[in-house]
Parts: structure tokens; sequence; C-alpha cells
């Protein structure tokens, strides 16, 4: 994951969030988010030489996470790990703002 992360994030990044909107695989997706975050939002010192969401990237991505919430059908643990990059994805953005509306 490390090696795709450094050379193919873009490739990356479309496949966690593909699994994580597509239907199915519930037990996949509270890893899947987790991996997002963890590579592409947490800020971490190893990340940083690597390439970087941009605003638009970021404004994409929370749409797309809002969207595929569902709170009658999904499992807590996947809620829980949505509900985390939608914090973060606002963090970058600057947007707390929007949290609260």
């Amino acid at each position: 994951m490390k090696q795709m992360r450094a050379e193919q994030a873009r490739a990356l990044f479309s496949g966690l969030v593909e699994i994580i909107e597509q239907p199915g695989n519930p037990e996949l997706k509270p890893i899947t988010c987790l991996l997002l975050k963890k590579y592409y939002l947490d800020g971490r010192a190893e990340e940083e030489a690597l390439e970087q969401l941009n605003l638009e990237d970021i404004s994409a991505l929370k749409l797309r996470i809002k969207a595929s919430l569902n709170f009658e059908a999904e499992p807590f643990n996947l809620l829980r790990r949505k509900a985390e990059i939608i914090c973060k994805l606002h963090k970058k953005e600057e947007s707390y703002g929007e949290l609260v509306q």
C-alpha cells in the first residue's frame, strides 16, 4: 500500500473511494475509510512529500461521502468512519460552519 501511495496516488485514491461508494462489502468499507483517512487526510509526516489532495478533490470527496451515507442500512462502525472523513475534509477546507448547519 505504501508503495502504491507513493507511485500511484491517484489510482489508490480512486480505488478506495470506489470501494466506499459501491454497494455490498460492509466488512471491507470501514477499513477502507480508515485507509483513505490515514493516507490522504491525517497530515502524517511521512505523507507530506507525496501527492496531496487539492481543494477540488476535497470538495468532491466531501459531497461523495455525504451522498453515500445511509443511516438506516449501514452499520454504526462504517457511519463513524465516514463521519471521521467528513470532519477531516471540513478541516482541510476550513469550513467547520457547515458541520453545524
